[in-house]
């Protein structure tokens, strides 16, 4: 059995599965052993083989990345949701001091894991030709969309699973998901490589107490991960690529992008 993982209040890890890695087949029965009664249930509901796989992985990958830090085994893990249907760990587990969040994708199953901190993680398959432009003006900041759509087309796609990605990364880590307006906050993509982000004034937050990562873990998906930051305690983030229950590794983070230290409050005016 492999050592158990120290992780500090300075640090962010993200487990990474992707489904072609994952004998489906072979740990069908092994996988659904270790998932819960209500869990199995939830899994024969999906109508396609592809969404079952997913969904069966992306417990799987929960249970066993947790049990990489703690003497619990991975069946045993026990989960509920608060207020605003943001998944946590059960109360029995209230000595436990992880915080987790997971996302999953076609193809791709991401969750993200800190110590005494808020975490959001999105992922999102960006293997699309055109960007559906009516979400960007539905959800996006006008800024935002205005941004997106001045680029050319071939620019568009890449433009905006970047904000789409960072948009759902915040509002799960600040904890109240789609409950909180995607258009009062922003993101400044402009300089290359960096990540800057605004809020309205109205959301009566801090913008510089957030730490963003975007990541391009393949040429198919955008991964991204939202972390409080704290005021004096900056986190980095390692990246784990896991086979759950049979391999893991660490490997080079694919981050493409990341918080720029320059924040204003207040989005400027489109």
């Amino acid at each position: 059995m492999a050592a158990l993982l120290d992780i500090n209040d300075s640090e962010v890890h993200l487990w990474l599965s992707f489904l072609s890695e994952c004998n489906y087949a072979e740990h069908y029965e092994e996988y659904r052993h270790i998932i819960t009664p209500t869990e199995r249930e939830r899994e024969l509901q999906f109508r396609s083989a592809e969404s079952r796989k997913q969904f069966l992985i992306s417990r799987v990958l929960l249970r066993t990345s947790l049990s990489r830090y703690l003497e619990t085994a991975p069946q045993e893990w026990r989960f509920t949701t608060d207020r605003y249907g943001r998944p946590r760990l059960d109360p029995q587990f209230q000595g436990v001091k992880l915080d987790y969040n997971l996302s999953h994708t076609r193809g791709l199953v991401a969750c993200a894991i800190t110590t005494s901190r808020r975490v959001g993680v999105d992922a999102e398959d960006c293997r699309r030709e055109r960007v559906p432009l009516e979400i960007a003006r539905a959800y996006f900041s006008a800024v935002e969309a205005k941004t997106l759509s001045s680029l050319s087309p071939a620019m568009q796609p890449e433009r905006f699973f970047e904000n789409w990605t960072l948009k759902e990364s915040f509002a799960k880590a600040d904890g109240r998901g789609l409950a909180l307006p995607l258009d009062l906050f922003s993101f400044d993509l402009s300089l290359p490589g960096a990540v800057s982000m605004t809020l309205d004034p109205s959301l009566n937050g801090d913008s510089s107490l957030w730490e963003f990562w975007l990541l391009r873990p393949s040429d198919s998906h955008f991964v991204a991960v939202c972390a409080e930051r704290g005021r004096t305690n900056v986190p980095r983030l390692l990246v784990r690529r896991m086979v759950p229950l049979r391999s893991e590794e660490l490997c080079a983070s694919p981050v493409v992008r990341r918080s720029h230290q320059i924040t204003h409050e207040r989005p400027p005016v489109a």
